[in-house]
């Protein structure tokens, strides 16, 4: 199309396109045409767009289109051995990027859901804290008792979460590069963010139950 729209006759290889880039006008020279490219859909009409060499104006991504008059996913192995004859480590880094990502998310939602339910957990016990405070109870051993409660069944589910990363951990080992299966930080870090997590969550709902006083309470829960 822009081919079409600027030279409406005669051949467009050789001639010379203006451009600006970082300021300064670049002169580059018509080498080849390629067919119109629906980028925006298959009914959208199409935009003028230039194609130039990836060493004349280089960008941190690429993509590729790649024409076949057979079947795609015959020439997907092939067309792998190319990616990696340029750069064997592109195919290695979307991978670990795509991992790091879910991963995160990942440990997000966890974190999100260990809040959630300490806090509806705690939140629920209220009346029984009053109770103990009213009896005598220490503020400090109330606070105690519900975080090693909390911790505790936090600990559990991080121990069955580490055994099953373990045993993912070997299924997706390709995708570690550079760090091994048995990797400490690996294993410690996220378990470390869900204690505290869990720790924050316990102990915000109790600070708040304590200090509700004990008629109000009894009150609250007659309703």
């Amino acid at each position: 199309m822009f081919a079409g729209t600027h030279w409406a006759s005669g051949s467009v290889i050789g001639k010379l396109i203006r451009w600006e880039r970082n300021e300064e006008t670049v002169v580059s020279e018509v080498v080849g045409v390629v067919a119109d490219v629906l980028d925006d859909g298959l009914t959208a009409s199409p935009d003028p767009f230039i194609y130039y060499p990836f060493a004349q104006s280089p960008r941190r991504s690429a993509a590729f289109a790649i024409r076949t008059t057979g079947e795609p996913t015959e020439i997907a192995l092939s067309v792998r051995r190319m990616i990696r004859a340029v750069d064997s480590e592109i195919p290695p880094r979307f991978a670990s990027s795509l991992a790091v990502v879910f991963s995160a998310l990942a440990l997000v939602i966890a974190g999100l859901g260990i809040y959630g339910v300490m806090s509806y957990a705690v939140l629920a016990r209220t009346r029984e804290i009053g109770i103990r405070t009213a009896l005598g109870a220490q503020r400090s051993n109330v606070v105690s008792l519900i975080l090693r409660q909390g911790i505790g069944l936090t600990f559990v589910g991080v121990i069955l979460g580490l055994a099953l990363a373990a045993v993912a951990g070997r299924v997706l080992s390709s995708l570690l590069f550079g760090v091994s299966i048995g990797d400490p930080l690996s294993y410690l870090s996220a378990p470390a963010v869900l204690v505290v997590v869990a720790m924050v969550a316990s102990y915000l709902p109790v600070r708040r139950a304590l200090a509700v006083e004990l008629v109000d309470v009894l009150r609250s829960d007659g309703r």
